[in-house]
Parts: C-alpha cells; structure tokens; sequence
C-alpha cells in the first residue's frame, strides 16, 4: 500500500542528509523491583520481540522507486522484521556513563535506513547501578516530540505491581498519520483574525528584544556540524525550577530556558567566544487541539531571545518569559496549518555551511525542545523510570539541540551536538546546575 507524504513529513525527509539524520531519539532510564533477577533488562527484551503485530505507523517508511527511495510516497510493509528493529547490547565494564553514551553515541549519529519503517529500539543492560536502559530512535517524519512522548507514555503506568510490558508498535486505537490519501487542507480564519496576526508580527518583528528574528549572532553553534554526534544527560528536582518560576512569576518552561541561556553563557564565555548580542533559541510550540491529539509534527516554532548579554540571571529570566509570552501569543493567533508552515520556513537551511550560506546570517542559534509528560511516577514492566532524556537532531547551520522533558520528580535535559564543534556537552551539564544556583540565589531561594 502506497500513500502520499504529508507537507512536514516531505520536508522533514529533505532536509536530512547523512551530515544531518532527522530522527529524534529517546534514553530512557529504568531501575527494576527489588526481587527482580540478574536477568531483567533480558528478560525485557525477549518480551518485546514477542510482539509481532505491527501497527501501520510503525509500519511504513519513503517507497522504493526507479530512482531509489520517494520523499513523497509512503509504503507500508506487511510483514515487519521485529529482530531487526529491536536490538540488545551488554555494556563493557565497568558500565558507567562513559560506557553507555559510547553507545548511545554511536546510535544516535546513524542514519535510519529508508528501505524499512524508520524506528529501532535497542534495550542496554550492563549499568553498574542496577538499571538498565532503552534508546527509542524515530523518523521526525513520523513523531514529534509530543505524539512520540505520547506513544511511550500510553505503555506505561502508575501501578508499581503491573508487570505487564506493552511496546509502542503495536495496533493502538488511534496512531499518528505519516500520510494521507490526500494533501490536508489549509486551515482558514476570518480576514480579520489573519489581518489581526500579520500585525502582530510586523509588531513583533519591530521589537528587537522581543523577537531578534534574523538577528541571531554568529557563534562557534553555527557552523556545518560534519562527524558523529556527542550527547549527555541530566536531571533535576524538578520542583528548583519551579520554585524559581514561582518567584519570579512566569512559567517552568521560562525557567528552564534561562538554565539554558545560563548554561551557554558560561560555556561560550570559558571560551572567549560569547557574542555582545543575545543568543536566539528555536524553541518548538505544540499546536495541538483535541481533533489532532496523536497527530504527527503539530508544532509551531518561537524565535526566544535568551538574553544571553545581560548579567543579572533574574533580568535575563524576565527578558526570556517577555520574548516567549509575545512569541507563543503570535503563533497560537495565526491559522495552524499557516503557523505549521511558518515553523518550516523558520528551520530551512538558509545560512551556515559553506559558500553562500556561510555569509547568511543564522535566524537562531540553536533549538530548546520540552515536552510535558505525565505527573505521577511511572513503572515499566515493573521497573520504575529515572529518567527521560529528548536527543533531538541538529539542523543544518546548527550543532546544538538542547532537549526536555518533565517528570512528577524531574527535569530531564538531553543534549546533543556535532563532535567536532562540541566535543564536550557534559561542561554544558556542570554549566546547567551552576545557572540554576545562579537562578535560585538571584531570586531569593
């Protein structure tokens, strides 16, 4: 069976390259009960290539063509090669950190070959701590952040004493759409509601502070990123941030993205590279409404001005929840489809590289993702879940993607970058905890 591509899914596959994968990628964490046997993370594994039946998202990947694989066709396979997609690794000893992102490295820089549905999992056993661990990778072409947190959430529970596992790849009520009998329609407003978003942004746009849209820096994050991908991870209570958000009077997600603002400023000033002009940071805005819940790629996209040149971490925290507040009011007041689109054109490759695209200067710098999961503790098969990490890929012109998710007890950071520009992402986790000290003191916690 043979379906057109939807718009995003053919822009998402055009935009990727083998300098560039367009997968996301997903470490999760999991501790197992305490009578579990030495066997657990095996025991996991053979239990989910027991689940043979394959739901059609799952199933489908570009069609195979004359001249090799389609960008606008998508074919459906009906038999699925389960030991194929899901995969086992032991890690060496003494499986620490070091040992497990080795390997999450070397996953997340491959590409996902298109001759077959666009997904692996790979469960990893091995750490010295007693967990184990799952690395999700998926096509941005079939999930975004939000619906791909929503598939793994929906095989998880909150009832420590259901063993039962589920997997994602499974016939659900509902999955995400890839593809389309036909092109969707373009959503409409009224001619007032669209002359009423057009102004908006002219206002925006005018505003320097506000929206420094095409005016983002030139930093050592937009170059052409080239080699293999570095990632680290890290959580934290999340209840410091919004402690700090509370203080201050703006959202979690303000607080967070001044972590991150933090973070950068100290890791670009160690190196005598920080720009006099503030950092920008795409940051995704989920477009959802109830009709849409589980499609694929809803999403907006915020120019956030990070205010990276201002000292005082409480002002720089007001000048980020200023530039979101006015962003996300602009976006959520154009037509969805319009707004969708929009977020395209916003990501399209225009600058960096080389050539001509070296001199172009970058719309942002780079891209801060946080998705929102659930707010009660979540079990697997009888193991509970430490961590959630977002390992987004970069774009082109970037090397850096800063991804979040939030727990009911943590923020979960993933960052990844291209190894040649950042070979070491875990000074931006040292840098992390430094700009949520920095945070909490200037604003009195």
């Amino acid at each position: 069976m043979k379906r057109f591509a939807t718009p995003e899914a053919v822009v998402l596959l055009l935009l990727e390259s083998s300098e560039h994968p367009m997968h996301l990628g997903l470490l999760e964490l999991f501790r197992p009960p305490q009578d579990a046997g030495p066997n657990a993370a095996r025991d996991v594994y053979e239990a989910m290539r027991s689940f043979r039946d394959v739901a059609p998202n799952f199933a489908g990947h570009p069609a195979t063509t004359r001249r090799g694989t389609s960008r606008l066709r998508w074919s459906y396979d009906d038999d699925v090669d389960i030991d194929y997609h899901v995969r086992h690794t032991s890690l060496p000893a003494p499986g620490g950190t070091s040992e497990l992102f080795a390997v999450v490295n070397d996953l997340h820089s491959r590409m996902l070959d298109r001759h077959r549905p666009l997904w692996e999992c790979h469960v990893i056993e091995g750490l010295d701590d007693g967990r184990f661990a799952m690395y999700l990778k998926v096509h941005h072409a079939m999930t975004d952040g939000v619906s791909g947190a929503k598939i793994v959430e929906a095989n998880l529970t909150t009832d420590p004493q259901d063993t039962q596992i589920r997997v994602g790849w499974t016939p659900q009520p509902e999955v995400s759409r890839v593809a389309t009998e036909e092109r969707p329609a373009v959503a409409t407003k009224s001619v007032a509601g669209v002359k009423r978003s057009v102004e908006l942004m002219l206002s925006a746009l005018r505003e320097r502070e506000l929206i420094p849209a095409a005016r983002a820096p030139r930093t050592i994050f937009n170059v052409a990123p080239g080699g293999p991908r570095r990632c680290a991870a890290h959580s934290w209570p999340i209840g410091r941030i919004k402690d700090v958000a509370r203080a201050v009077g703006t959202t979690t997600n303000d607080a967070a993205l001044a972590m991150c603002a933090g973070a950068l400023r100290k890791y670009l000033s160690v190196r005598n590279e920080l720009p006099n002009a503030p950092l920008v940071a795409l940051v995704p805005v989920n477009l959802r409404t109830g009709d849409d819940d589980t499609r694929a790629n809803v999403i907006g996209a915020a120019v956030c001005n990070l205010a990276t040149d201002i000292d005082d971490p409480a002002k720089r925290l007001e000048a980020i929840h200023a530039s979101m507040k006015r962003n996300v009011q602009i976006i959520r007041e154009l037509p969805q489809q319009l707004a969708i689109h929009m977020a395209g054109l916003i990501c399209a490759p225009i600058s960096g590289g080389t050539g001509l695209g070296a001199r172009i200067p970058p719309v942002f710098n780079l891209a801060i993702t946080h998705v929102r999961g659930m707010s009660e503790p979540l079990y697997w098969g009888g193991a509970r879940l430490e961590g959630m990490y977002p390992l987004a890929p970069t774009l082109r012109g970037q090397v850096l993607n800063i991804g979040l998710f939030s727990r009911a007890e943590g923020l979960d950071f993933g960052i990844v970058g291209s190894a040649a520009a950042v070979p070491d992402p875990e000074r931006l986790i040292e840098h992390l905890e430094t700009a949520l000290q920095e945070l909490e003191l200037a604003v009195g916690l």
